[in-house]
């Protein structure tokens, strides 16, 4: 009974992880709104992450790091589109 529960929760965390990463990520990515690629950043890291819940739990490890990339990957585009701009925040380092 308990391998059956787990094995559901795995298909579901699977299942979650295709449609967060993949069905409504991608086109929200390729969006030209800056709001919707935000979004779609936000589906990418909650997909990636249910990824890396359903690797680390099967053990995949290699699987699991590059799921962990995809996460800070989807972070950092969220920071790219945020309302600082990057040249703001490079001019201090520019300076020094």
């Amino acid at each position: 009974m308990i391998w059956s529960f787990f094995s559901d929760i795995v298909v579901v965390i699977q299942v979650g992880s295709v449609v967060f990463g993949t069905v409504l990520a991608a086109p929200l990515v390729s969006s030209l709104c800056k709001k919707r690629r935000r979004l779609g950043f936000v589906c990418m890291a909650v997909g990636s992450l249910f990824a890396l819940i359903a690797t680390s739990s099967a053990g995949l490890w290699v699987l699991a790091a590059a799921n962990a990339f995809w996460v800070v990957s989807s972070l950092r585009g969220y920071w790219l589109l945020s309302e600082k701009t990057l040249g703001a925040a490079t001019e201090g380092l520019q300076a020094v």
